[in-house]
Protein backbone atom coordinates (compact mmCIF):
# COMPACT_ATOMS: atom_id res chain seq x y z
CA UNK A 1 0.00 0.00 0.00
CA UNK A 2 2.63 2.08 0.63
CA UNK A 3 4.40 2.09 -2.61
CA UNK A 4 1.01 2.32 -4.77
CA UNK A 5 0.18 5.73 -2.31
CA UNK A 6 4.35 6.80 -3.81
CA UNK A 7 3.34 6.25 -6.65
CA UNK A 8 0.16 7.97 -7.23
CA UNK A 9 2.35 11.09 -6.13
CA UNK A 10 4.35 10.72 -8.43
CA UNK A 11 1.81 10.21 -11.02
CA UNK A 12 -0.44 12.80 -10.12
CA UNK A 13 1.35 15.72 -11.11
CA UNK A 14 2.55 14.51 -14.24
CA UNK A 15 -1.33 13.36 -15.30
CA UNK A 16 -1.40 17.15 -14.07
CA UNK A 17 1.64 18.63 -16.70
CA UNK A 18 -0.52 16.48 -19.68
CA UNK A 19 -2.88 18.52 -19.20
CA UNK A 20 -1.71 21.21 -19.13
CA UNK A 21 0.55 20.13 -22.38
CA UNK A 22 -2.56 18.75 -23.81
CA UNK A 23 -3.80 22.52 -23.87
CA UNK A 24 -0.84 23.69 -25.29
CA UNK A 25 -1.16 21.27 -27.94
CA UNK A 26 -4.58 22.11 -28.75
CA UNK A 27 -4.03 25.99 -28.94
CA UNK A 28 -0.65 25.65 -30.59
CA UNK A 29 -1.96 23.35 -33.34
CA UNK A 30 -4.67 25.64 -34.26
CA UNK A 31 -2.26 28.33 -34.36
CA UNK A 32 -0.26 26.21 -36.72
CA UNK A 33 -3.17 24.98 -38.57
CA UNK A 34 -4.31 28.69 -39.63
CA UNK A 35 -0.88 29.89 -40.69
CA UNK A 36 1.41 26.98 -41.69
CA UNK A 37 1.25 23.46 -43.73
CA UNK A 38 1.24 19.69 -43.15
CA UNK A 39 4.85 19.70 -43.02
CA UNK A 40 4.87 22.02 -40.20
CA UNK A 41 2.18 20.31 -38.33
CA UNK A 42 4.21 17.22 -38.30
CA UNK A 43 7.77 19.10 -37.19
CA UNK A 44 4.94 20.67 -34.50
CA UNK A 45 4.13 17.38 -33.13
CA UNK A 46 7.77 16.39 -33.55
CA UNK A 47 9.33 19.03 -31.30
CA UNK A 48 6.63 19.10 -28.84
CA UNK A 49 7.43 14.83 -28.19
CA UNK A 50 11.37 16.04 -27.39
CA UNK A 51 9.86 18.94 -25.20
CA UNK A 52 7.88 15.96 -23.31
CA UNK A 53 11.03 13.50 -22.98
CA UNK A 54 13.49 16.16 -21.80
CA UNK A 55 10.72 17.43 -19.15
CA UNK A 56 10.32 14.10 -18.29
CA UNK A 57 14.18 13.61 -17.58
CA UNK A 58 14.37 16.77 -15.90
CA UNK A 59 11.46 15.72 -13.34
CA UNK A 60 13.54 12.52 -13.07
CA UNK A 61 10.69 10.61 -14.52
CA UNK A 62 13.35 9.32 -17.26
CA UNK A 63 16.56 9.24 -15.05
CA UNK A 64 19.76 8.98 -17.54
CA UNK A 65 21.83 6.21 -16.36
CA UNK A 66 18.27 3.96 -17.03
CA UNK A 67 18.47 5.09 -20.94
CA UNK A 68 22.25 3.09 -21.11
CA UNK A 69 21.60 0.38 -18.51
CA UNK A 70 21.81 -3.38 -19.74
CA UNK A 71 20.53 -5.37 -17.44
CA UNK A 72 17.13 -5.74 -18.47
CA UNK A 73 16.48 -8.69 -15.81
CA UNK A 74 16.18 -6.80 -13.08
CA UNK A 75 12.44 -4.64 -13.45
CA UNK A 76 11.71 -2.44 -10.36
CA UNK A 77 9.26 0.18 -9.39
CA UNK A 78 11.24 2.74 -11.08
CA UNK A 79 12.06 1.18 -14.33
CA UNK A 80 8.05 0.83 -14.70
CA UNK A 81 7.98 4.59 -14.06
CA UNK A 82 10.39 5.25 -16.91
CA UNK A 83 8.64 2.83 -18.75
CA UNK A 84 5.35 4.53 -17.96
CA UNK A 85 6.32 7.99 -18.91
CA UNK A 86 7.86 6.89 -22.47
CA UNK A 87 4.70 4.97 -23.43
CA UNK A 88 2.08 8.25 -22.12
CA UNK A 89 4.40 10.94 -23.96
CA UNK A 90 4.74 8.50 -27.58
CA UNK A 91 1.01 7.94 -27.03
CA UNK A 92 0.27 11.39 -26.70
CA UNK A 93 2.50 12.71 -29.50
CA UNK A 94 0.63 10.13 -31.81
CA UNK A 95 -2.77 11.63 -30.39
CA UNK A 96 -1.48 14.87 -32.00
CA UNK A 97 -0.38 13.61 -34.99
CA UNK A 98 -3.68 12.03 -35.73
CA UNK A 99 -5.34 15.57 -34.87
CA UNK A 100 -3.26 17.37 -37.00
CA UNK A 101 -3.61 14.76 -40.21
CA UNK A 102 -7.47 14.76 -39.55
CA UNK A 103 -7.60 18.48 -39.75
CA UNK A 104 -4.83 18.76 -42.28
CA UNK A 105 -7.53 16.16 -44.44
CA UNK A 106 -10.23 18.70 -43.70
CA UNK A 107 -8.56 21.58 -45.04
CA UNK A 108 -7.36 20.18 -47.94
CA UNK A 109 -10.72 19.03 -49.00
CA UNK A 110 -12.26 22.42 -48.00
CA UNK A 111 -12.89 24.65 -51.31
CA UNK A 112 -12.41 28.25 -51.00
CA UNK A 113 -15.60 30.58 -52.35
CA UNK A 114 -14.23 33.29 -54.43
CA UNK A 115 -16.52 35.81 -56.71
CA UNK A 116 -15.36 36.12 -60.38
CA UNK A 117 -16.55 37.55 -63.68
CA UNK A 118 -16.47 36.75 -67.39
CA UNK A 119 -14.30 38.97 -69.39
CA UNK A 120 -15.02 40.75 -72.59
CA UNK A 121 -13.78 43.03 -75.24
CA UNK A 122 -14.68 46.53 -75.27
CA UNK A 123 -14.68 49.00 -77.93
CA UNK A 124 -12.25 52.04 -76.73
CA UNK A 125 -14.36 54.01 -79.71
CA UNK A 126 -17.56 54.21 -77.47
CA UNK A 127 -19.05 57.09 -76.31
CA UNK A 128 -16.84 58.92 -73.48
CA UNK A 129 -17.61 61.28 -70.64
CA UNK A 130 -14.71 64.09 -70.31
CA UNK A 131 -15.14 67.64 -68.31
CA UNK A 132 -15.03 70.92 -70.14
CA UNK A 133 -15.03 74.65 -69.59
CA UNK A 134 -17.09 77.07 -71.99
CA UNK A 135 -14.44 79.59 -73.65
CA UNK A 136 -15.01 82.42 -76.66
CA UNK A 137 -14.06 81.00 -79.57
CA UNK A 138 -12.43 84.89 -80.31
CA UNK A 139 -11.92 87.58 -77.81
CA UNK A 140 -10.07 90.69 -77.75
CA UNK A 141 -8.26 92.81 -75.03
CA UNK A 142 -9.17 96.27 -75.93
CA UNK A 143 -6.70 99.06 -74.81
CA UNK A 144 -4.78 102.64 -75.96
CA UNK A 145 -2.38 102.93 -77.44
CA UNK A 146 -1.28 106.91 -75.63
CA UNK A 147 -1.19 107.38 -72.00
CA UNK A 148 -3.64 109.47 -70.80
CA UNK A 149 -6.81 109.76 -67.92
CA UNK A 150 -9.97 107.64 -68.84
CA UNK A 151 -12.48 110.37 -69.44
CA UNK A 152 -15.11 108.21 -70.69
CA UNK A 153 -16.44 104.70 -69.93
CA UNK A 154 -19.96 103.97 -71.88
CA UNK A 155 -19.97 100.16 -71.20
CA UNK A 156 -20.45 97.66 -68.15
CA UNK A 157 -19.57 93.69 -68.17
CA UNK A 158 -22.32 92.29 -69.83
CA UNK A 159 -23.17 94.84 -72.35
CA UNK A 160 -23.62 93.40 -76.06
CA UNK A 161 -21.55 95.98 -78.10
CA UNK A 162 -21.47 96.22 -82.06
CA UNK A 163 -18.65 96.39 -84.70
CA UNK A 164 -17.69 99.92 -84.34
CA UNK A 165 -19.05 101.15 -81.44
CA UNK A 166 -17.50 104.08 -78.82
CA UNK A 167 -16.71 102.10 -75.25
CA UNK A 168 -14.50 104.88 -73.81
CA UNK A 169 -12.27 108.18 -74.33
CA UNK A 170 -9.07 109.54 -72.95
CA UNK A 171 -8.31 112.85 -72.50
CA UNK A 172 -7.28 114.23 -75.96
CA UNK A 173 -5.66 117.37 -74.51
CA UNK A 174 -2.24 116.31 -75.04
CA UNK A 175 -2.63 114.95 -78.63
CA UNK A 176 -4.89 118.18 -79.73
CA UNK A 177 -1.57 120.01 -78.77
CA UNK A 178 0.42 117.87 -80.24
CA UNK A 179 -1.08 117.69 -83.83
CA UNK A 180 -1.93 121.46 -83.89
CA UNK A 181 2.10 122.18 -83.50
CA UNK A 182 2.79 119.72 -86.08
CA UNK A 183 0.42 121.99 -88.19
CA UNK A 184 1.54 124.48 -87.71
CA UNK A 185 5.31 123.26 -88.49
CA UNK A 186 3.98 121.93 -91.67
CA UNK A 187 2.34 124.74 -92.72
CA UNK A 188 5.40 126.87 -92.34
CA UNK A 189 8.04 123.86 -94.40
CA UNK A 190 5.05 124.12 -97.22
CA UNK A 191 5.28 127.68 -97.89
CA UNK A 192 8.89 127.72 -97.56
CA UNK A 193 8.34 125.29 -100.13
CA UNK A 194 6.30 127.57 -102.30
CA UNK A 195 8.75 130.62 -102.08
CA UNK A 196 11.95 128.95 -102.98
CA UNK A 197 10.69 126.79 -106.19
CA UNK A 198 10.76 129.44 -108.45
CA UNK A 199 14.41 130.44 -107.63
CA UNK A 200 15.17 126.67 -107.64
CA UNK A 201 13.80 126.78 -111.25
CA UNK A 202 15.93 129.69 -112.34
CA UNK A 203 18.95 127.78 -110.22
CA UNK A 204 19.31 131.09 -107.66
CA UNK A 205 19.92 128.88 -104.89
CA UNK A 206 21.97 125.76 -104.91
CA UNK A 207 20.56 122.17 -105.09
CA UNK A 208 21.85 121.69 -101.23
CA UNK A 209 19.78 124.42 -100.12
CA UNK A 210 16.81 122.86 -102.29
CA UNK A 211 17.48 119.41 -100.58
CA UNK A 212 17.05 121.02 -97.58
CA UNK A 213 13.43 122.20 -98.24
CA UNK A 214 11.80 119.85 -99.43
CA UNK A 215 13.38 117.28 -96.56
CA UNK A 216 11.08 119.69 -93.81
CA UNK A 217 8.22 119.26 -95.88
CA UNK A 218 8.45 115.60 -95.79
CA UNK A 219 9.24 115.53 -91.74
CA UNK A 220 6.60 118.27 -91.56
CA UNK A 221 4.41 115.88 -93.34
CA UNK A 222 5.16 112.96 -91.64
CA UNK A 223 5.24 114.34 -87.96
CA UNK A 224 0.96 115.89 -88.47
CA UNK A 225 0.58 112.55 -90.32
CA UNK A 226 1.05 110.69 -86.59
CA UNK A 227 0.43 113.35 -84.47
CA UNK A 228 -3.16 112.95 -86.66
CA UNK A 229 -3.20 109.32 -85.86
CA UNK A 230 -2.43 109.74 -82.25
CA UNK A 231 -5.42 112.20 -81.83
CA UNK A 232 -7.74 109.12 -83.24
CA UNK A 233 -6.35 106.60 -80.34
CA UNK A 234 -7.96 108.77 -77.70
CA UNK A 235 -11.42 106.98 -78.44
CA UNK A 236 -11.67 102.93 -78.05
CA UNK A 237 -14.20 101.41 -80.42
CA UNK A 238 -15.41 97.95 -80.72
CA UNK A 239 -13.65 95.53 -83.42
CA UNK A 240 -16.20 93.46 -83.67
CA UNK A 241 -20.01 92.71 -82.55
CA UNK A 242 -19.89 91.13 -79.40
CA UNK A 243 -19.95 91.17 -75.54
CA UNK A 244 -18.01 93.09 -72.90
CA UNK A 245 -16.36 90.38 -70.91
CA UNK A 246 -14.17 92.46 -68.25
CA UNK A 247 -13.86 95.85 -67.42
CA UNK A 248 -10.46 96.38 -65.89
CA UNK A 249 -10.18 100.23 -64.84
CA UNK A 250 -12.58 103.02 -63.74
CA UNK A 251 -13.12 106.87 -64.85
CA UNK A 252 -10.40 109.04 -64.68
CA UNK A 253 -7.69 106.14 -64.18
CA UNK A 254 -4.46 107.08 -65.90
CA UNK A 255 -3.20 104.43 -68.03
CA UNK A 256 -0.26 103.71 -69.93
CA UNK A 257 -0.39 102.61 -74.19
CA UNK A 258 -0.92 99.07 -73.76
CA UNK A 259 -2.07 98.92 -70.67
CA UNK A 260 -6.23 96.26 -70.63
CA UNK A 261 -9.01 98.73 -70.84
CA UNK A 262 -11.61 96.39 -71.19
CA UNK A 263 -12.67 92.82 -72.62
CA UNK A 264 -14.33 92.22 -75.83
CA UNK A 265 -15.87 88.00 -76.29
CA UNK A 266 -17.69 87.06 -79.35
CA UNK A 267 -20.44 84.74 -77.78
CA UNK A 268 -22.43 84.20 -81.01
CA UNK A 269 -19.58 80.87 -81.91
CA UNK A 270 -17.99 79.59 -78.37
CA UNK A 271 -15.71 76.69 -77.26
CA UNK A 272 -15.78 74.05 -75.18
CA UNK A 273 -12.06 73.11 -73.89
CA UNK A 274 -12.30 69.52 -72.72
CA UNK A 275 -8.54 67.25 -71.53
CA UNK A 276 -8.46 64.22 -72.84
CA UNK A 277 -6.14 61.59 -71.26
CA UNK A 278 -2.87 60.46 -73.30
CA UNK A 279 -3.99 57.19 -73.77
CA UNK A 280 -7.63 58.05 -75.12
CA UNK A 281 -6.75 60.89 -77.36
CA UNK A 282 -5.97 58.97 -80.85
CA UNK A 283 -9.64 57.63 -81.22
CA UNK A 284 -10.91 61.03 -81.37
CA UNK A 285 -11.09 63.10 -84.61
CA UNK A 286 -11.98 66.59 -85.90
CA UNK A 287 -15.61 66.60 -86.49
CA UNK A 288 -16.65 63.88 -83.88
CA UNK A 289 -19.88 64.61 -82.49
CA UNK A 290 -19.81 65.89 -78.85
CA UNK A 291 -23.52 66.32 -76.62
CA UNK A 292 -22.97 69.03 -73.87
CA UNK A 293 -24.54 69.34 -70.49
CA UNK A 294 -24.12 72.94 -68.95
CA UNK A 295 -25.51 72.24 -64.86
CA UNK A 296 -25.77 76.12 -64.98
CA UNK A 297 -28.72 76.38 -66.87
CA UNK A 298 -30.47 73.41 -65.40
CA UNK A 299 -28.92 71.14 -67.41
CA UNK A 300 -29.75 72.21 -70.91
CA UNK A 301 -28.17 70.37 -73.57
CA UNK A 302 -25.85 71.77 -76.75
CA UNK A 303 -24.83 70.02 -79.74
CA UNK A 304 -21.11 70.57 -80.93
CA UNK A 305 -18.15 68.79 -83.03
CA UNK A 306 -14.65 68.65 -82.35
CA UNK A 307 -12.68 71.67 -84.03
CA UNK A 308 -9.43 71.94 -83.10
CA UNK A 309 -7.10 68.84 -81.32
CA UNK A 310 -4.63 69.83 -79.78
CA UNK A 311 -0.77 68.07 -80.04
CA UNK A 312 0.97 69.18 -77.08
CA UNK A 313 0.04 67.07 -73.69
CA UNK A 314 0.29 68.77 -70.24
CA UNK A 315 3.45 67.37 -68.33
CA UNK A 316 1.44 66.95 -65.36
CA UNK A 317 -1.55 65.44 -66.09
CA UNK A 318 -0.27 63.84 -69.25
CA UNK A 319 -3.73 64.87 -71.00
CA UNK A 320 -4.33 67.19 -74.18
CA UNK A 321 -6.83 69.71 -75.00
CA UNK A 322 -9.96 69.56 -77.46
CA UNK A 323 -11.75 72.07 -78.53
CA UNK A 324 -15.67 71.49 -79.29
CA UNK A 325 -16.81 74.66 -81.58
CA UNK A 326 -20.68 75.03 -80.36
CA UNK A 327 -23.17 77.83 -82.30
CA UNK A 328 -24.40 80.11 -79.59
CA UNK A 329 -26.72 82.35 -81.11
CA UNK A 330 -28.76 83.61 -77.98
CA UNK A 331 -25.82 83.90 -76.05
CA UNK A 332 -26.78 81.92 -73.21
CA UNK A 333 -23.31 80.27 -73.19
CA UNK A 334 -20.88 82.10 -70.94
CA UNK A 335 -17.19 81.98 -70.70
CA UNK A 336 -16.71 79.97 -67.50
CA UNK A 337 -19.30 77.40 -67.63
CA UNK A 338 -18.84 74.37 -66.39
CA UNK A 339 -20.24 71.32 -69.02
CA UNK A 340 -20.13 67.62 -68.92
CA UNK A 341 -18.91 67.08 -72.85
CA UNK A 342 -20.11 63.35 -73.88
CA UNK A 343 -17.89 62.22 -77.40
CA UNK A 344 -19.22 59.98 -79.59
CA UNK A 345 -15.33 58.39 -80.74
CA UNK A 346 -14.72 56.64 -84.13
CA UNK A 347 -16.46 53.21 -84.72
CA UNK A 348 -13.20 51.69 -86.32
CA UNK A 349 -11.24 51.61 -82.97
CA UNK A 350 -9.80 49.25 -81.07
CA UNK A 351 -11.17 46.75 -78.18
CA UNK A 352 -9.66 45.63 -75.37
CA UNK A 353 -10.20 43.63 -72.10
CA UNK A 354 -10.89 45.36 -68.92
CA UNK A 355 -11.19 44.28 -65.56
CA UNK A 356 -11.96 45.50 -62.14
CA UNK A 357 -8.80 47.53 -60.18
CA UNK A 358 -9.23 45.41 -56.85
CA UNK A 359 -8.28 42.17 -59.77
CA UNK A 360 -4.78 43.56 -60.66
CA UNK A 361 -1.95 42.25 -58.01
CA UNK A 362 1.85 42.88 -57.49
CA UNK A 363 4.08 39.94 -57.62
CA UNK A 364 7.47 40.28 -55.79
CA UNK A 365 9.15 41.49 -59.15
CA UNK A 366 6.84 44.41 -59.00
CA UNK A 367 5.12 42.56 -62.17
CA UNK A 368 0.92 42.74 -62.30
CA UNK A 369 -0.86 39.24 -62.50
CA UNK A 370 -4.52 38.35 -61.68
CA UNK A 371 -6.34 35.33 -60.68
CA UNK A 372 -7.94 33.20 -63.09
CA UNK A 373 -9.87 30.07 -62.49
CA UNK A 374 -9.14 27.22 -65.03
CA UNK A 375 -10.80 23.90 -64.76
CA UNK A 376 -12.43 24.93 -61.04
CA UNK A 377 -8.69 25.58 -59.61
CA UNK A 378 -6.51 28.67 -59.21
CA UNK A 379 -4.12 29.66 -61.83
CA UNK A 380 -2.03 32.90 -61.08
CA UNK A 381 -1.74 34.78 -64.75
CA UNK A 382 0.78 37.42 -65.46
CA UNK A 383 -0.74 40.56 -67.22
CA UNK A 384 0.68 44.00 -68.73
CA UNK A 385 -2.13 46.91 -67.88
CA UNK A 386 -3.24 50.13 -69.75
CA UNK A 387 -4.81 52.87 -68.03
CA UNK A 388 -8.41 53.56 -66.63
CA UNK A 389 -11.26 52.77 -68.58
CA UNK A 390 -14.54 54.15 -66.77
CA UNK A 391 -14.19 52.09 -63.57
CA UNK A 392 -11.67 49.61 -64.83
CA UNK A 393 -8.42 48.62 -66.11
CA UNK A 394 -7.42 48.33 -69.72
CA UNK A 395 -5.67 44.79 -69.88
CA UNK A 396 -3.06 45.01 -73.05
CA UNK A 397 -2.09 41.49 -72.73
CA UNK A 398 -2.27 38.31 -70.94
CA UNK A 399 -6.17 37.49 -70.75
CA UNK A 400 -8.60 36.69 -73.82
CA UNK A 401 -12.42 36.84 -74.47
CA UNK A 402 -14.30 34.52 -71.97
CA UNK A 403 -11.37 34.04 -69.02
CA UNK A 404 -12.75 34.05 -65.13
CA UNK A 405 -11.29 36.43 -63.39
CA UNK A 406 -11.11 36.48 -59.78
CA UNK A 407 -12.33 39.82 -58.08
CA UNK A 408 -13.38 38.91 -54.64
CA UNK A 409 -11.23 36.11 -52.62
CA UNK A 410 -8.26 36.08 -54.20
CA UNK A 411 -6.34 37.04 -50.94
CA UNK A 412 -7.59 33.21 -49.87
CA UNK A 413 -5.76 31.38 -52.81
CA UNK A 414 -2.83 29.56 -54.16
CA UNK A 415 -1.80 28.13 -57.50
CA UNK A 416 -3.84 24.78 -57.98
CA UNK A 417 -5.97 25.36 -55.02
CA UNK A 418 -9.56 24.16 -56.16
CA UNK A 419 -12.19 27.05 -55.55
CA UNK A 420 -15.51 27.39 -55.42
CA UNK A 421 -17.08 30.15 -58.29
CA UNK A 422 -19.76 32.72 -57.71
CA UNK A 423 -20.58 34.91 -60.95
CA UNK A 424 -20.80 38.28 -61.35
CA UNK A 425 -21.48 40.52 -64.27
CA UNK A 426 -19.83 39.89 -67.08
CA UNK A 427 -17.38 43.03 -68.21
Amino acid sequence: MAKIQIKSEKLTPFGGFFRVMEQFDSTLSSVIDSTLGLRCRLFGCFFIFLILFFLCIQLKFIPLHYLFKKQQNVINMKQKDVITGWLVAFIISCMMLAGCTEKSRKLEKKNVKVETISVGNTNLGGTKDYVGTIEEKMGSTLSFEIAGNITSIRVEEGDRVSKGQLLATINPTTVKEAHRATLTTLKQAQDAYRRFLPLHQSGTISDMKWVEIESKLEQAKAAESIARQQLSHSTLTAPFAGVIAAKNVDLGTYVLPGQPVLKLANVAQVNAKVSVPEAEISHLHVGDKVKLTVAALSGAIFRGTISEKGIDANPISHTYDVKVGITNPQGRLLPGMVCNAQVQGSAATPSHITVPPQSIELDVDNSRFVWTVVNGKAHQQPVTTGDFEGDGIVILSGLKAGDQVIINGQQKVSEGMNVDTAKSDNR
